[in-house]
């Protein structure tokens, strides 16, 4: 019983997730991720917005570029290490030419998840609650 509780918890943590990134979206926020995988999971959980792909022959010169039309830039890229050496290097590259980065979203996912996603991509097994 204990377990669905903690899923049931999840899920409800995860949809006001959603809700406040889509929220942050329509106010005027750019939301970067790794790969298409990534942003069709997201969409899978209702997300609306606009996304930028690191992993999709885009480098981090065309996010400077991109950036700059938006309110902020939202980082959000995957849980592990990896992720977090690419999160850096965004949050760097955007901060060096002012443009206002915010990471405040994936310490929140990391925190929901607890652990058991190590990817964005991975919040595809969600989509059933959505």
């Amino acid at each position: 019983m204990q377990g669905r509780y903690t899923v049931g918890r999840e899920v409800d943590d995860l949809k006001a997730f959603v809700k406040k990134l889509s929220d942050e979206a329509n106010n005027g926020a750019l939301i970067v991720v790794e790969g298409l995988r990534d942003e069709e999971a997201l969409r899978s959980l209702g997300f609306s917005g606009t996304f930028f792909l690191l992993c999709r022959g885009r480098g981090l010169q065309r996010l400077l570029t991109v950036a700059q039309a938006f309110k902020k830039t939202i980082v959000l890229t995957d849980l592990d290490r990896k992720g977090g050496v690419l999160a850096a290097k965004v949050v760097a590259t955007l901060q060096s030419k002012n443009i206002r980065v915010d990471l405040f979203f994936r310490k929140e996912l990391r925190s929901i998840m607890r652990g058991k996603i190590r990817s964005i991509q991975d919040l595809k097994k969600f989509e059933e609650y959505f």
